[in-house]
C-alpha cells in the first residue's frame, strides 16, 4: 500500500512542479499543504474553522501560483 501510494503522490507533485513552472521545492511544499490542508479540515468539529482551513490554504497555494 505504502509503494502504491508512494507513487501516486510523486506523480501529483510531477504534476504540480510542471504547472509551477519546474520547482521542485515548491512543488512539494505545494502538494504537503494541500494534503495537510485537508485532513486538517476533516478532523476539525467545528465547520467554520473547517472552512477556513481550507481557505487559508486555498489563497496561499494560488499566492504561490501567482508568484511562479
Amino acid at each position: 500500500m505504502r509503494e502504491v501510494m508512494s507513487a501516486h503522490i510523486e506523480q501529483f507533485v510531477a504534476r504540480i512542479d510542471k504547472a509551477l513552472g519546474g520547482d521542485p521545492e515548491k512543488a512539494l511544499f505545494a502538494v504537503s499543504a494541500l494534503i495537510g490542508a485537508l485532513v486538517v479540515s476533516r478532523v476539525m468539529a467545528d465547520e467554520k474553522h473547517s472552512d477556513a482551513v481550507l481557505a487559508a490554504a486555498k489563497r496561499e497555494l494560488l499566492a504561490l501560483e501567482e508568484n511562479c
